[in-house]
This record gives C-alpha cells, structure tokens and sequence, in this order.
C-alpha cells in the first residue's frame, strides 16, 4: 500500500475554466449588492470614493485570494478505510493493522504508541490527550455518563454568559441530551489528560498509557493482543529510526534541556553533543523496555512498579499513589447543529470544543457561502465571530471558573453576539474584551484520524505542552508540561471533532496547534458544508488564526483583502511561527473515502486501502 504525501494533482481543462469563470462572476453579485447596501456606514471622508474602491478591489480580491482560481485540488480515494496523521511511519503501522482486519480503534492504538516514539518532542508516554470515538456497531443504546464532573447536563446549572437563566440552560441541556441519544451510544469521549494533585507543580500525573490502553480495551476488535499492537512502536524504539528534519530542528531549538539531561542527551545528541543530523538512526532502548513492560503487563507496567517509581522521582511533582490513583474520564461528547449537520466535539476539560460550536452558532446566522472564501466580507464575520469567543475563553483562562457550556453553545446567546457585530467595523478593543490574560499554550500536539471498512472513527489528539515537556526525563520518554491547564482546568485547546449528518459520519478530524487549533477547525467545518471542498481544497485554503486581538495569516491572502480588512479596523500580521498548526482529517463519501495530507507539516501523510 502506498502512503499519500501532500498530494495535490492540477489539472487545468478548458470547460473547467467555463465553468468555474461563470461560478465566479456569480458569486461575486451578493458581495457587490451587500456592500452597496451598506455604503452609509461607512465613517471616514470619500466614503463613495472609498467603496467604489472597494467594490472593484473585492471583484479582483477572489481571482487573487484564490491562487489560480481554476485550479482543481486532487485529494486521495480509498474504497474501504483511511488514515491521516502527523507522522507518515504511523499511517503505514495503522495501515497495516486495518489490513489484517483490525478496527478504528485498533489502528489508532498502534499508530498512538508509534508516533510517541517517533515524534518524541510533540507527544509521549509522558504526556496526555483526547478521544472521540464513533462505534458504528452500536445500535438502539443510549450513552451513559460515567462522570458527573464532565456531563453537559450539570454544566447547564452554572450560570452562563450574558443573563440566560437556569431554566434556559437546562432546556439546551435537555436538547445536547436529545442530541446524544440520537446517535443511540455510538460515540464515547476518552479525556485521557494529564491531572494535577499539586498545584504549580512542573510534572502532571500523565494520561497517555492509560487513555490508549482504555480506548483498546473498551472499543478494540479484539483480534489482536496488546503486544500485537505495540510491536511497532517497541521496534522503532528498539531498532531506530532515521532522523527527520522536524526532529533535528526540535532537538536544536531545546538542545541546552536536552543536555541537562545525560540520559536524552546521549539518545537525541552525538559525540560532539550535537544534535544528531537528517537520516542518522535514533535508538531509544530505555523507551522500548518501558514499552515491553506497558505490552507485558498492561497500564500496571506503567502506573505500578518500578517504571512508576521512577517516573515519580524525576517528576518531584507527585507521588507514586498518585500515578496509581489515575483513571481515564469517558463521557458523553458535545454535540450542537450548525445549518443541516452535527457537529460533535469533546466536551470540557476541552474548552476548544466548546467555543468551536460557539463560533459555529455565531456563524450560523450569516450566509457567508455568499461572499467568496477569503473576501473581506465573509472574513470579516468569521473574525468577529472569533473575537467573542476567544474573549469568552480568556475570562474561564484567567480565572479559572468553570465553563458554563449550555450559556456558551445556546443559540439565544449567538444571537446576542450577532446584534453587537457591525458589518462594516471590527468591534472595538475594549477593556472588556480580549484584555485578560492567557495561560501559556503549547502550539506541539500531534494528531491521528481513522476509518475502518465498517464505518468505525476515531480522532486522537495528543501533546506534551511544550517541545520536549518538562524537559525532565524518564523511562526513556520526557514528562509533560504542567502550564497550568490540567484535567481538572477546563481549558485545553486540544479538540477532535466529527461531522455527521442524520446520524451519518462524514468528517473525522482534528488539529494541532495549540490556541491555533479552534481557527483551523472553523476553516475546516465551513470550507467543507459552506463551500462544499473537497479535501485537498480544504488543505490548500490558506488560513486566519486568532492571537487574542491580532489574526496571523499565512501566505496566499491577498493583499487587498488584508488592506480591506486593516480598513474595517483589524488588525493582522503574516505568520511566522517555527511551528506551523496542521490539521488531519478524512471525509466519508457515499461510495468512496477522500483524505490528503496537510502541506503545512512535511511528515504528515494520509494512507488507506
């Protein structure tokens, strides 16, 4: 079998151009007449001037904003399963399993353990994460709670944004219930994060270990055993593997960590204590031990023993009680309507999941599919929309507080938003708004998306929250970052999310990224209902990313498109981080599988049969 790398395919054919020109000149019509509409409100002198301006700027904005607007993105077609993930040796280990008959679960197990080796400064047994899980083999159950803490039902009794009332929440409660009990028990969340028992402490007790065992345990076909499914991490461990150029890069920007630590130094440096360069063979015999250990004796290995003991020493965060107190949370996942499909997210500790269905709600009201992908207009609504939520996320950051979900996700309160969002003007930067104080969010995640022959998904994201964790060491693997964000703070970014439609899966997915994660979710969910992409189009659509009051942009935006939208008062700088977020998602046809990997991270691939 083949492994897809950023594949995109261009064909220029002369019908296409005919017909993709005349898709054009009528797509722009609404964006003319809306602003034409609203030309009085615009403030500033010349102001006809400034909107005839405009008006031809927009028209020529799409064919520049577009790249070669006649362009047809090619994505990749699978008749029976598909992967997609951050790390192209994982995708062929997933593969491989799904071949042999193992399921979604199956396969992500594998390819979880593997790309913890092989991605060591992203992700790790010493680190933690979220799954969605949608078993199609479930029929007419209802999901049950296992965790009250967790449950969308008791979070509507907190009191929510703006001035909804109990009774209100409890009533968008009951339909989030309504919701879940539509897709009879299919789909189960795994919080598998890290969890803090002392508080600013460096090291969390880590979830890894036991988030992927669980997920096999529970949702696994049964065909293998645990040592079937670990054998390929055990192997990379223990045989190596050739050195990217991500992994030398990461190992060069956190190379004083790493020699702090002799026993990571003398495995990711060489002789001269340097970084070990592109294509030479990195062993880590410590780490295939521990995973011989986990195959052996199963979430004991780990959590118990000798293994825990040390993990606990070097950690001088926590005690080996605490590692054996750990238990993964399952519940219920979040789910909300956004035009004629679900969406379902992870429900907090994820707060990514929850204000992605509040952006979604905000959106819903405007016919953004109207306005061209990337004009000025839709983006303008898809910013202001952003700005709200991320506000509403920075409040529950800085103090800590609970999010009130039901207030967040209910759609009376997306309609507040909309009647304070002027169609013309960036809201102001008030004092109120966006001015609190953000923990530190780690943009290294990495992410696996799955679906086997019998319609079985799972969407697995993981992370260390920094490159490399804490840079404390052992067991052969770096211990997480504790920033503050742990399982009992509803705050990560991380989000794994399905698109379903009557009862239907459609899009698996996820994103790493850090506080990037819910902008390339958004871009995702509307590039794939509004603008009906198909999934390499959705790869290849340049992308806006939230950073509190400033939006980064990548390369591909047109330059009068952000001088439209300096114009209407945002502002926007290019993107630069070391780091660039990707996302990593399949969609299911009626008759096919599509999936391509995202060009943002040259070790991404997508796979299948």
């Amino acid at each position: 079998m083949m492994i897809f790398r950023r594949s995109t395919l261009f064909i220029s054919l002369f019908c296409a151009f005919l017909t993709n020109f005349s898709m054009a000149q009528n797509e722009d019509m609404p964006a003319i007449r809306d602003i034409s509409r609203n030309s009085k409100a615009l403030k500033t002198a010349g102001d006809e001037n400034k909107n005839s301006a405009e008006l031809n700027i927009v028209k020529n904005q799409e064919q520049i904003s577009a790249e070669k607007p006649y362009q047809i993105y090619s994505s990749q077609i699978f008749h029976n399963a598909a992967i997609s993930a951050a790390d192209a040796r994982a995708v062929k280990i997933a593969e491989k399993i799904l071949q042999k008959g193992g399921n979604a679960a199956d396969a992500a197990v594998a390819a979880g353990f593997a790309i913890c080796v092989l991605r060591p400064a992203d992700c790790g047994l010493g680190g933690g994460g979220f799954a969605l899980y949608y078993d199609n083999s479930v029929t007419n159950v209802v999901e049950q709670n296992t965790k009250d803490d967790n449950i969308p039902a008791q979070q509507a009794e907190n009191q929510i944004a703006g001035e909804h009332q109990d009774k209100e929440n409890q009533e968008i409660a009951d339909d989030v219930a309504k919701k879940a009990d539509a897709n009879q028990g299919k789909i189960q969340a795994f919080n598998f994060r890290e969890e803090v028992f002392v508080e600013k402490s460096a090291v969390a007790v880590p979830g890894q270990v036991a988030g992927l065992l669980n997920l096999l345990e529970e949702k696994g076909s049964g065909k293998f055993s645990r040592a079937e499914i670990m054998q390929a991490a055990i192997s990379l461990a223990e045989d190596g593997f050739a050195v990217t150029e991500s992994l030398n890069l990461a190992i060069s920007r956190n190379i004083e960590t790493i020699k702090n630590n002799p026993e990571a130094a003398e495995i990711f440096l060489n002789q001269e204590q340097k970084p070990k360069e592109v294509g030479e063979i990195l062993q880590q015999k410590q780490l295939a031990q521990t995973l011989k250990k986990i195959a052996e004796l199963g979430a004991d290995g780990f959590y118990q023993g000798e293994i825990a003991a040390e993990i606990a020493e070097k950690s001088n965060s926590f005690s080996e009680e605490n590692l054996r107190q750990y238990q993964v949370q399952k519940t219920d996942a979040l789910h909300a309507d956004y035009r004629d499909f679900q969406i379902t997210v992870m429900p907090a500790p994820s707060s990514s999941g929850v204000h992605l269905l509040q952006i979604l709600n905000i959106l819903e009201g405007y016919e953004i599919r109207k306005y061209p992908r990337n004009s000025a207009k839709m983006l303008h609504f898809l910013m202001e929309a952003m700005k709200f939520a991320y506000s509403d996320r920075d409040l529950y950051l800085a103090s800590n507080q609970e999010i009130p979900t039901a207030g967040l996700i209910n759609k009376d309160y997306a309609d507040e938003i909309r009647s304070l969002i002027d169609p013309e003007h960036s809201s102001d930067d008030s004092e109120d708004k966006n001015s609190r104080p953000a923990a530190y969010e780690s943009e290294e995640t990495t992410h696996i998306s799955i679906i086997d022959k019998d319609g079985n998904a799972a969407a697995i994201t993981m992370s260390l929250h920094n490159e490399f964790g804490s840079g404390k060491f052992a067991g052969g693997f770096f211990l997480n970052k504790n920033n503050g964000l742990g399982r009992g703070k509803n705050h990560s970014a991380m989000s794994p999310f399905f698109i379903l439609k009557e009862g239907k899966i459609l899009m698996v997915a996820g994103a790493t990224g850090g506080e990037k994660i819910i902008a390339e979710e958004i871009a995702a969910i509307i590039d794939f209902i509004d603008y009906n992409k198909n999934a390499a189009e959705i790869q290849n659509t340049p992308r806006l990313f939230a950073q509190k009051q400033i939006f980064e942009y990548e390369n591909g935006f047109s330059a009068d498109t952000v001088k439209l939208l300096e114009d209407k008062g945002h502002k926007l700088q290019s993107n630069k981080a070391h780091i660039a977020p990707a996302l990593y998602f399949i969609l299911r046809k009626d008759k096919h599988i599509e999936a391509a990997s995202d060009p943002r991270n040259p070790d991404a691939a997508v796979g299948g049969y």
